[in-house]
């Protein structure tokens, strides 16, 4: 049983410097500052004493948004219960309302961690909360809080999502997987994007035995991204094809030299020439899209021409 009472607290006795308790990640408390400006406060926060001052359990936003108000006091429920229960009460005072996001659930398993003596407690413990509970989800906030705390920020932000910032939490030094998270944020890739980029980025820096961050700083790569007249998308796709040039060095050749070749080609509309899938075995296709049988034929009699190009063999030998 927890003790408590409901009191009028001098608002300047509240130590809002310990955020020790804090599970939310919601910053803004404009909105909720106008609600308790026309309504007042409906849920008082909830106080530990500490002798010469509050400590806030609960309610850290509620609290900020007096102070904008400028209240000098505020009606608290001020209780007498160990770091174990306040704990619970810090979290079981969001999951009462609404879904946490990955950052909260994180928190939330870091505040039950150190009063519980092994993952299946901790797990009973988090159920009984309202939090998302499972061995995957141990795991993924443990290694969401061992990350810098800029990429924390970032998924907070939905800049990254949470498998990305997984995989930069894998990446070393610690400076390249914020440099990659940087990126994404300007770029403003989705996953699928960043998984691509990523991928380039890796295997050239196994390849040529550099980092990340180095191969960033490269005068092509800064060039594309400190242009000023380029669109964001537009500078995503010189990106790409500058890291995608410079992982598959080969395969980059033969396409520059297939789309040389199939220009000189004429091809008339309608006719394509497909390659091997990334160059590699002997099989090309020849579509050729036609509407009506005269159409058919006038393409075939124009592949007849083609089959006496030059051009044509040497694209394919």
């Amino acid at each position: 049983m927890t003790n408590w009472s409901d009191r009028e607290i001098d608002i300047d006795a509240i130590d809002c410097t310990d955020r020790s308790l804090a599970v939310t990640t919601t910053r803004s408390i404009e909105a909720l500052s106008c609600h308790i400006d026309r309504i007042g406060l409906l849920a008082p926060p909830i106080l530990r004493n500490e002798n010469r001052h509050y400590r806030i359990v609960a309610g850290f936003r509620r609290i900020e948004a007096c102070r904008m108000l400028q209240w000098q006091r505020i009606p608290a429920r001020v209780i007498d219960a160990s770091e174990s229960v306040c704990a619970e009460i810090a979290i079981a005072d969001n999951t009462g309302h609404r879904t946490l996001n990955w950052i909260e659930t994180a928190r939330a398993y870091n505040l039950l961690r150190q009063h519980c003596s092994d993952d299946t407690a901790l797990l009973d413990r988090a159920r009984s909360l309202g939090l998302a509970a499972g061995p995957d989800i141990l795991r993924k906030t443990a290694a969401l809080l061992a990350l810098p705390q800029q990429l924390q920020r970032w998924v907070e932000d939905d800049v990254l999502p949470m498998p990305m910032a997984l995989e930069l939490g894998r990446i070393h030094p610690a400076e390249d997987a914020v440099a990659l998270g940087e990126l994404f944020w300007k770029l403003k890739l989705g996953l699928n994007r960043q998984r691509e980029l990523l991928a380039y980025l890796s295997d050239i820096a196994r390849r040529d035995r550099r980092t990340i961050g180095d191969i960033l700083k490269d005068p092509e790569v800064t060039t594309i991204l400190e242009d000023p007249t380029t669109d964001t998308p537009i500078k995503t796709n010189l990106l790409r094809r500058h890291l995608r040039r410079k992982r598959y060095p080969r395969i980059s050749a033969f396409e520059d030299r297939y789309h040389r070749n199939v220009q000189e080609l004429r091809l008339p509309k309608g006719v394509n020439l497909v390659p091997p899938e990334h160059f590699e075995g002997p099989v090309w296709r020849m579509e050729i899209h036609f509407e009506k049988p005269d159409d058919f034929r006038k393409k075939i009699e124009s592949l007849q021409d083609i089959l006496k190009n030059p051009v044509f063999w040497n694209l394919l030998t």
